[in-house]
């Protein structure tokens, strides 16, 4: 019997690269679908031949530099399979993949992603006050003349109009003027001081992490943004009490684990929360 020289195919595999707990971290997904494919992360798909680093449209800087730097690494250590030199690392952009890529899914939908995007209510009040501020920062410079004085000088105020003069008749006859003069009054008590106002409340302090394990804050403190947390990175929901995160989220924690990313995630930016 000779040796065969025909090769087995390999089964692509799926990693996802997320630093949502505050270090970089990449974990495989066994019996991968489309809908794990979460659009704030970064992932590697090996497809043995190809190794492909998805970008999904929420995933931040940090997460894709460094996903780009693992994905050297993880060809470095991926020798050992029998794979050759050279394999190309391709970048895929979420809601512009190639048939190659998509190929390596069961039945893709290719308007999937695009279904589930909708505005963040935090990041429109954001970009609102942003907008407001930009709108009332001084923009010139001394000695330009802006469209408000231009309006001045266009429209001069209207004249003021003349007051005519009323004739006053008396209606009886006048008062002589020892009956007219009023014995004076005793002269009143000088007035009692003014109670001073007590000093406005000091706003409530903000919430501030300590870093233990453990530590839970309230729905609103985390809105209000908690020292030490940032409102902007994922998983900002794990700092909820059991009971807050039924009330807020509408499920258990291990409900919601169970739901499809794409779930959880729309969930995570209903309510304002990463």
């Amino acid at each position: 019997h000779t040796k065969s020289s025909y090769e087995a195919p390999h089964e692509p595999r799926l990693f996802q690269c997320s630093n949502a707990y505050g270090y970089f971290d990449a974990h495989e997904i066994v019996n991968f679908a489309q809908d794990d494919l979460n659009t704030d992360d970064v992932f590697l798909l090996d497809t043995y031949t190809t190794l492909y680093v998805w970008i999904g449209c929420g995933a931040n800087e940090s997460e894709r530099r460094e996903a780009m730097a693992l994905a050297d690494k993880y060809l470095a250590v991926a020798k050992g399979d029998g794979r050759e030199d050279g394999t190309p690392v391709v970048t895929v952009h979420c809601g512009h993949e190639p048939p190659m890529f998509t190929g390596n899914f069961l039945a893709w939908d290719s308007a999937l992603f695009s279904q589930n995007e909708f505005l963040d209510p935090y990041e429109a009040r954001l970009k609102k006050l942003k907008e407001e501020k930009e709108k009332n920062a001084p923009k010139d410079l001394p000695g330009t003349i802006t469209n408000e004085q231009f309006r001045e000088k266009e429209t001069p105020p209207p004249a003021p109009v003349a007051a005519k003069a009323v004739p006053v008749l008396p209606t009886a006859a006048p008062i002589p003027a020892k009956a007219a003069s009023i014995p004076a009054k005793a002269a009143p008590s000088p007035a009692k001081a003014a109670p001073i106002p007590a000093k406005a409340a000091a706003p409530a302090a903000a919430a501030k992490a300590t870093g233990a394990s453990g530590e839970t804050f309230t729905y609103e403190e985390l809105k209000a943004e908690v020292e030490g947390i940032d409102i902007t990175a994922k998983e900002v929901s794990a700092y909820l009490s059991d009971a807050e995160f039924l009330t807020v989220m509408g499920h258990t924690r291990a409900d919601f684990a169970n739901l499809p990313k794409w779930k959880q995630q729309a969930k995570k930016k209903e309510v304002g929360l990463f």
